[in-house]
């Protein structure tokens, strides 16, 4: 690659990198910022629906509550409740109707009459005085406020849609208990239809369409998977509309299809948390949350492209501000690159004419500018001066080197003769050298035999003496085991004994232990009979009071008082004898524990008796035990005595062998002097010779080098031949 499209590519990524780096970097931020953008966005609209939805229904329970602790309600006299409800129903728009349900189930409805024969309840027919009457038991909340509540709590439920008979719109029933003497007695019903659900829905909608545009959705959907509201764009319209609006059937949130479905599970798992969802190969904004207080869930679905068609568009204008800057940059540099060549171009010719022609050395080159190549064209021009220069003087230097090498070529024949003759000698000195050598080293080992011996001999009395010293020192430490053994012996004789008088103490108290135990037994038969008379006593008082309970019946009322106290005094006598079992019975314990105490007793005086007997037996071995050491202590005495008479000897033995080693060491020094100086006289021989051939092989060479030199001088000669100076 030529040097211009090197500096063109290198400045463009230069310049092309960095640029590039912050277009990404902002092309992420506002990514990011979209998504957070699109994640605050969604979580305020989702909770702004949600606090709209929940003061929709709020509305509906205030009411139920208030109904349900009104007297009338409470007495459940329809007709001072009707006009109450009526007056409730006028006072909130949102509010279709209300009714009332007894604890048979029947039903009062604010919106209706109702069948006149039968009090204004409602029948399967109002206008027949035999119709059967609506019967509300097996509904939900009935069961839940009126049949399960036990506890008479009150409690406030939001029914799933239903249809209502003979109408397009689904109605949602609040609902709240009457309770009466703590008891559930019929429940307030307080119904809302579509109708206000999707007025109210509207309102909060309003904007919609400006935020999220015409191809998000917005649906409310029921715990029991009932889409409730959808809001999908009408184009007709130009707004968004719901299409759950006139519906007069339960729709299943399960027509949303599988895709939907995932995604708002997803989202539900999460606090207004935006879940991305594929659906039909698009992806989706997802978040899904909960209307406080019912079984309503609001959830909002936008395509997220256009959530982010901002950052979208920012990072598109990024990539076109960065092909723009990009052909700019290229453009630019290759303008400038080729007006920097164009010198360059100029040199690269002029170089060429003189590498390719004869070498002249005359030549220059136009010097223009004062930029960096015409420096490059000035250095250069000095440089072909310098090597004029040069290239003359080694011209010159190579005739004068040719008539050197001649004469260095002759004198080296003449020196190469006479290094031969000085090697001859230095070979026949060497071989006489040699055999002095051999004789001194013989001798020398010889010696060194003989101080080896000595030394072995020196070794071996120096391990004797180390031998007798320890086995000295080991005797010694053994009396002094022996006396230590002997005075433990005596001390623990001493304590034997001391052990003999504690254990006749022991026995001692063991007698009296047992003397004790037979009291306490004695005692125990004693406590034993006692209860017996307690428990006899108690039998009787019960024969007297149950006596005394029948003389009570027989005296009638005057006999009611003495009666009472008969009754108290057989509770009393059964308590006692209930008692009086319970000592017998820990008595009995005690007893056999108090027998297993003084068995225990007996056994331990007999194992008292036999420690003593063992103790006089351990003191006799002490005994005899230190009479031996006794006998072992002056035995070991005479042993060291007689360990010392041998160390004196070895020690006179070692001192004339160490003066024999020190005679030889003497002798075997010279010969290794000797021998040494022999060395020293055979290895600068050796070196003469060594360098004798080395300078003969260093002739030699300065010969043949001289024969090259000569041949290299004429090529020199040849070359400088060709410039032209």
């Amino acid at each position: 690659m030529k040097i211009r499209w090197k500096i063109t590519l290198a400045s463009l990524v230069a310049g092309v990198i960095p640029f590039v780096c912050g277009m990404v970097l902002i092309s992420i931020s506002a990514r990011r910022t979209s998504v957070q953008q699109t994640q605050a966005i969604m979580g305020r609209y989702v909770s702004s629906i949600n606090s709209g939805l929940e003061a929709f229904f709020t509305t509906a329970k205030s009411v139920a509550l208030s109904s349900a602790s009104l007297q009338g309600v409470r007495d459940m006299d329809w007709a001072r409740t009707k006009g109450n409800f009526q007056g409730f129903v006028n006072a909130n728009p949102t509010i279709h109707m209300m009714s009332l349900v007894n604890s048979e189930g029947y039903v009062y409805e604010s919106s209706n009459n109702g069948n006149p024969w039968q009090g204004g309840r409602r029948t399967e027919n109002d206008g027949d005085p035999n119709a059967a009457p609506i019967v509300l038991t097996d509904r939900d909340y009935f069961r839940t406020q009126v049949s399960g509540n036990v506890g008479g709590e009150v409690s406030v439920m939001v029914s799933e849609p239903y249809v209502i008979r003979g109408s397009s719109d689904k109605s949602i029933l609040t609902t709240v208990p009457v309770i009466r003497d703590g008891r559930a007695i019929g429940v307030v019903n307080v119904t809302q239809t579509s109708a206000e659900l999707t007025s109210v829905y509207r309102d909060l909608t309003a904007d919609f369409a400006e935020i999220f545009g015409t191809e998000a959705h917005l649906y409310l959907i029921s715990d029991g998977m009932q889409i409730v509201c959808d809001l999908e764009y009408d184009p007709d319209f130009e707004r968004y509309e719901d299409a759950m609006h006139g519906v007069a059937e339960n729709v299943s949130s399960l027509t949303l299809g599988e895709e939907v479905l995932a995604g708002f599970e997803a989202a539900a798992q999460g606090d207004l948390e935006v879940i991305r969802q594929r659906v039909e190969g698009r992806e989706y904004s997802m978040m899904y949350d909960k209307v406080p207080g019912t079984p309503f869930n609001t959830a909002l679905s936008v395509p997220t492209d256009y959530m982010l068609s901002g950052a979208n568009r920012i990072i598109a204008y990024c990539v076109v501000t960065c092909v723009i800057v990009v052909l700019i940059l290229f453009v630019a540099m290759s303008v400038l690159t080729k007006v920097i060549i164009r010198s360059l171009n100029l040199t690269a010719k002029t170089l060429k004419d003189i590498s390719e022609g004869e070498g002249d050395l005359t030549v220059r080159l136009d010097v223009k500018g004062n930029d960096e190549v015409a420096d490059t064209a000035n250095y250069f021009n000095k440089f072909i001066g310098s090597l004029n220069t040069m290239v003359r003087n080694v011209s010159n230097s190579a005739s004068s080197m040719s008539g050197i090498a001649q004469d260095l070529e002759d004198n080296s024949s003449e020196i190469s003769s006479d290094v031969s003759t000085i090697t001859t000698s230095i070979e026949d000195m060497n071989f006489a050298v040699e055999e002095q050598s051999a004789s001194v080293t013989e001798t020398s080992a010889t010696i060194t035999q003989i101080t080896h011996n000595i030394e072995s001999l020196t070794n071996q009395i120096e391990n004797q003496s180390s031998a007798v010293t320890e086995s000295s020192a080991a005797i010694q430490q053994m009396v002094s085991n022996i006396n230590s053994i002997s005075a433990n012996l005596s001390k623990a004789s001493g304590s034997f004994e001391e052990l003999k008088v504690n254990a006749a103490d022991g026995k001692t108290n063991i007698n009296n232990v047992q003397e004790l135990v037979n009291k306490l037994s004695s005692q125990s038969d004693s406590l034993l009979e006692a209860n017996g008379v307690i428990e006899s006593i108690a039998s009787q008082t019960n024969l007297l009071a149950m006596n005394a309970a029948i003389e009570a019946a027989h005296a009638g009322d005057a006999g009611k008082g003495f009666s009472v106290v008969a009754e108290e005094i057989r509770k009393l006598a059964e308590d006692s004898a209930a008692q009086s079992k319970t000592i017998a019975a820990g008595l009995k314990e005690a007893v056999a524990s108090i027998k297993n105490i003084a068995g225990a007793t007996t056994v331990a005086d007999n194992s008292f008796d036999s420690i003593v007997s063992k103790i006089d037996a351990v003191t006799g071995l002490v005994s005899e035990i230190n009479l031996s050491m006794s006998e072992q202590n002056e035995g070991s005495k005479q042993v060291l005595e007689a360990l010392e008479d041998i160390q004196n000897v070895t020690v006179q033995i070692r001192d004339g062998a160490v003066e024999m080693n020190t005679g030889t060491e003497v002798i075997l020094k010279e010969m290794n002097r000797l021998s040494s100086v022999s060395q020293q006289v055979q290895d600068r021989s050796g070196a003469i010779a060594k360098a004798a051939n080395a300078i003969n092989e260093a002739v030699v060479k300065i010969s043949h080098n001289s024969g090259t030199n000569k041949d290299a001088i004429n090529i020199l000669l040849d070359i400088t031949s060709k410039f032209k100076l």
